[in-house]
């Protein structure tokens, strides 16, 4: 979990260095959301498994959050590679 954490927050800074934290415009704009949208989701799934005590309607948001998480993350790799692609291709 700790380097999944420290991962997730070293993506975060490449992003601010790589973007400046501008949206793009776009698929790049969708790419940033859904970065931003993973490291939120996965910050707050790291927020609520370290507060502990996994029972009613805390085990419910962290299977929201849980599946959010997942899914922003198969997002993820598909429009990363139409960046690198587009990149290139211009």
């Amino acid at each position: 979990r700790l380097f999944h954490g420290c991962l997730g927050v070293l993506g975060l800074a490449v992003l601010v260095l790589h973007t400046g934290m501008h949206l793009g415009i776009g698929l790049n704009r969708l790419l940033m959301l859904d970065y931003l949208g993973l490291g939120l989701a996965g910050g707050l799934m790291g927020l609520m498994i370290g507060l502990g005590g996994d029972r009613g309607p805390r085990q419910r948001a962290q299977r929201v959050i849980q599946r959010l998480h997942l899914g922003l993350f198969w997002l993820f790799p598909v429009l990363l590679l139409f960046h690198i692609l587009a990149v290139y291709y211009y």
